[in-house]
């Protein structure tokens, strides 16, 4: 089991994931409901625990491959011209395993209890795993609107809207002449 805490500036869809799980897609149990419209400024961060079972290799390697489909949210546009990007980072995930015969790991490694599966959220034990990080954390580049152009954006955004309800409404009153003649035939 992956835990992952995702900044404010990064969400996953748990509605895209649920439908992907028949698929082979991850297995997710988020701690809290995500909003997916919600801006970064508007976003906590939030935890999600990935579940997926280890695959055994011939020299008894284990490994899992996990594809997850991380969504950037929208970010407050800049008021500064030199500003284009803002930055979020994601953390490395904390790794666990559990296995059935606890009694004799106890004394080794210490036990922490988090959900034990992605459908509830009964508590089960769990040990961390201790892997080499190839650096602290990966960043994330996210291009941001610039709060001068404001103006522009919106005065576009109004011609197009006008201009496609006014060709929406015509064609619908004025209907296609062509079909009725192809009717009649």
């Amino acid at each position: 089991m992956l835990r992952e805490t995702l900044p404010s500036g990064v969400f996953v869809d748990l509605y895209q994931l649920a439908s992907q799980v028949h698929m082979g897609g991850p297995k997710v149990l988020s701690s809290e409901d995500i909003d997916v419209e919600k801006p970064e400024y508007l976003s906590p961060a939030h935890t999600v625990y990935v579940y997926s079972d280890l695959n055994v290799t011939a020299d008894h390697t284990y490994y899992t491959k996990i594809d997850l489909p991380i969504h950037v949210r929208y970010h407050r546009p800049s008021v500064d011209r030199e500003v284009q990007f803002v930055t979020s980072s994601l953390k490395y995930p904390s790794i666990f395993h559990r296995c059935k015969d606890f009694n004799n790991r106890k004394k080794q490694f210490p036990l922490i209890q988090y959900p034990c599966n992605y459908e509830n959220n009964s508590l089960c034990q769990w040990t961390e795993l201790i892997y080499e990080k190839q650096r602290e954390s990966i960043d994330i580049s996210i291009p941001v609107g610039n709060q001068e152009d404001m103006l522009l954006v919106s005065m576009v955004t109004l011609v197009v809207t006008v201009a496609g309800c006014y060709l929406l409404v015509h064609t619908t009153l004025s209907g296609d002449k062509n079909t009725d003649k192809k009717k009649n035939r």
